[in-house]
C-alpha cells in the first residue's frame, strides 16, 4: 500500500467559485486542460481501467442487479457507464456538483437513451447530504474525493454515509495515506490532501464504521484504497 511522504505547503494560485464550492486551484494551466476534457476532470486519466477495477470489487463484495448503489463525485460518469447499463432501473445514485460533466458523460460516452431506460437518480449538492434520495444503499463509493477533502468534509460525509449505508452495506473510499498530515481547511484541487492511516483510521471508527486498508488494488495514482462497513455488535 502506497505511502507518501508529504512536506509541501499547499498554497493556492487562485480562487474559483464552482457550484456553492470555493475551489483552491494550485496548478491553474492544469486545470483549465481539465475543464476542456472531462475525462480528465478530477484526475479521470485512468478512464476505463478505473471502472474496471471497481467493478471487479463490487462484484466480489456481492454486486447485484438489484444493488442500490451511491457514487460520490460521479464526475464524467467513470463508474457510472459500466453500473448504469448492468444495474435495474433506478438503481443508479450519483451526486456531482459539476453538472456539466454529467452533461458530457450521457452526450458522449453512454449516450441519452440510456437514462430514460435506466432511470439513474442525480444530485448535486456539494454538502455531502446524502440523504437527498431518501434511499440507503448496498454500495456506496468515493473514490478520490478525499484526497482533496478537508478533515470537516470527510467527517461530515462519514457521517452521513452511517445513516444510509445498508447494515451489510460496504463504503469504498480513496485516500492519499501519508507519513504525515498534509492537509487545509478547504478543498484543494488538483492539489492532494494527505493523511495519516492512524488519523483516517480514528475518522472512521469515530463515526461508527469499520476501516479496513484493502491494498491488492491499484486504483490509481499512488491512492488508498478503504473498506468501511457498519460496526456489528461484536465489534463494539
Amino acid at each position: 500500500m502506497p505511502v507518501v511522504p508529504m512536506r509541501e505547503t499547499l498554497t493556492p494560485l487562485f480562487l474559483k467559485e464552482m457550484n456553492g464550492v470555493t475551489w483552491r486551484i494550485s496548478n491553474k494551466d492544469t486545470f483549465e486542460k481539465q475543464l476542456k476534457n472531462p475525462r480528465m476532470f478530477a484526475g479521470s486519466g485512468h478512464y476505463i481501467e478505473r471502472s474496471i477495477t471497481y467493478l471487479d470489487i463490487l462484484l466480489k463484495h456481492g454486486l447485484k442487479e438489484n444493488s442500490k448503489i451511491l457514487d460520490i463525485g460521479c464526475g464524467a460518469l467513470n463508474l457510472g457507464r459500466v453500473l448504469i447499463p448492468l444495474l435495474n432501473k433506478g438503481c443508479y445514485h450519483g451526486i456531482e456538483p459539476n453538472m456539466w460533466l454529467l452533461k458530457y458523460a450521457f452526450e458522449e460516452e453512454i449516450g441519452k437513451d440510456i437514462f430514460y431506460i435506466k432511470d439513474p437518480k442525480f444530485n448535486d449538492n456539494s454538502n455531502f447530504d446524502l440523504g437527498v434520495f431518501g434511499t440507503k444503499f448496498n454500495f456506496i463509493v468515493a473514490h478520490s474525493i478525499f484526497t482533496h477533502a478537508p478533515m470537516s468534509n470527510i467527517e461530515k460525509c462519514l457521517s452521513e454515509v452511517k445513516k444510509v449505508l445498508e447494515s451489510d452495506g460496504v463504503f469504498f473510499f480513496t485516500f492519499i495515506m501519508a507519513e504525515e498530515n498534509c492537509c487545509a481547511e478547504y478543498w484543494t484541487y488538483p492539489t492532494v490532501q494527505a493523511y495519516t492511516k492512524e488519523t483516517m483510521e480514528k475518522t472512521v471508527q469515530d463515526s461508527g464504521l469499520t476501516f479496513t486498508l484493502f491494498p491488492s488494488y491499484s486504483v490509481q495514482d499512488g491512492q488508498t484504497l478503504v473498506k468501511v462497513t457498519q460496526k456489528s455488535e461484536e465489534s463494539e
